[in-house]
């Protein structure tokens, strides 16, 4: 849903920035950046893709770096398994009816 791919990209973009303050990466990423993967995102309706392609710019240990953070906290908030049933988000990120038994 979008607010799972929002929720995701801003947690992402503020752990990197923490670090970033910390001494912990050299690069952060900006504004714009998540702006433009929130653009690919919806061209290719595909998250994971959209980072890969808009974090290309950054150096190799950064951009792994950047990817694998972006990953966990892609599983940290992804929506939960009982969301998903009776009223929830389908597969697909659709809010759901309660389906009768």
């Amino acid at each position: 849903t979008e607010k799972y791919v929002t929720k995701t990209l801003i947690d992402w973009a503020k752990a990197i920035r923490e670090t970033f303050e910390a001494g912990g990466t050299t690069e952060v990423i900006s504004t714009r950046r998540l702006c433009h993967i929130a653009q690919s995102h919806s061209i290719f309706n595909d998250l994971d893709r959209a980072v890969e392609l808009c974090t290309a710019r950054f150096d190799d240990d950064n951009r792994e770096a950047f990817n694998t953070l972006f990953q966990k906290k892609k599983s940290e908030n992804a929506p939960k398994e009982e969301e998903f049933v009776a009223g929830g988000i389908n597969e697909f990120g659709q809010k759901t009816e309660a389906e009768p038994f």
